[in-house]
């Protein structure tokens, strides 16, 4: 990724570039992490997503992956009902609040086994519209950024804008820094 700084009449600017295999990277770390997946529904009646692969469009995140379920009614120690593993694409927008990036507005955009698109609907109902949040911050701070070998600390973010496009997608923040 590409970070750009200014700082204008005591605003501090920056612009944070993330190509698409910083934004996969972003997606896998903050929200597939358990054992590389995302847990949908967790019990004897469980829906996973994982081998996740983000590509990127004009405004939407576009997240294709792996989806294997077992839907139905829990009953002694099993779930009775229909088994489901299947390709999903789902999509949603990158919105920026405060010093976290969240995929917000998440839909099902395909699905290839029509068997499972029922079944989809039906975790789209109980599953999160939202996926939880990658904070930009921290991320910043564990880099532990230097100028001149000398080490810096980033005291305080704020996203203001994020842009997605078919090659990047552009965070731009303010901030201020701190030296030993």
């Amino acid at each position: 990724f590409v970070v750009t700084l200014a700082s204008v009449a005591g605003v501090n600017a920056a612009t944070l570039t993330l190509g698409p295999r910083s934004v996969q990277e972003v997606v896998v770390k903050s929200v597939f992490t358990d054992q590389g997946g995302w847990s949908l529904l967790s019990g004897v009646c469980f829906a996973r997503l994982d081998s996740p692969r983000t590509s990127l469009a004009q405004g939407p995140v576009v997240v294709e992956a792996h989806l294997s379920a077992q839907l139905g009614a829990p009953m002694s120690g099993s779930c009775v009902g229909s088994a489901f593993d299947s390709k999903v694409v789902v999509s949603g927008k990158l919105v920026g609040a405060g010093t976290t990036l969240t995929l917000t507005d998440i839909r099902s955009d395909r699905v290839d086994d029509e068997a499972t698109r029922s079944a989809v609907e039906l975790l789209q109902s109980v599953a999160p519209t939202s996926l939880p949040p990658f904070d930009l911050l921290a991320a910043i701070r564990a880099q532990k950024p230097k100028v001149d070998d000398l080490p810096i600390d980033v005291d305080k973010l704020h996203i203001d804008e994020v842009t997605t496009t078919d090659t990047a997608v552009t965070v731009r923040f303010d901030f201020s820094l701190r030296g030993p």
